[in-house]
């Protein structure tokens, strides 16, 4: 509260960017990913993503932030009800990023109550 009354941002942008690190997004729980998919050459930066003829393309590849920990990224993929950890379902209902560099290749999106892309990256 005290940095929002004195006018600075929340979130510093510009941490540690001197030593080379870059801002890529902030991530809370529930909020939407598009994961990049080498096995069907999905890759969410080269397609329009607020295409509505994408839909059934990045469907697919579409999941919401289930929990957080330190360095453990828990995503459920945006039709999944349960919260079982198969190990066959890996990588289709769910996804679990132990590394900071595998962020680099999703792309946070905000979804309408309708289901629709309405906002890519930042928001």
């Amino acid at each position: 509260m005290q940095l929002v009354n004195s006018g600075l941002p929340v979130i510093d942008k510009q941490y540690n960017r001197n030593i080379g690190w870059r801002f890529l997004f902030t991530m809370k729980q529930n909020e939407m990913f598009v994961f990049l998919n080498e096995k069907t050459g999905f890759n969410p930066k080269e397609i329009d993503l607020l295409d509505p003829k994408s839909k059934k393309i990045i469907s697919p590849n579409l999941f919401r932030v289930q929990k957080l920990a330190t360095k453990n990224y828990m995503f459920r993929h945006h039709l999944e009800t349960t919260v079982e950890e198969k190990k066959e379902l890996v990588n289709i209902t769910y996804i679990n990023l132990r590394s900071t560099p595998a962020l680099d290749h999703i792309v946070k999106v905000r979804i309408n109550h309708i289901g629709q892309i309405v906002t890519i990256g930042e928001y």
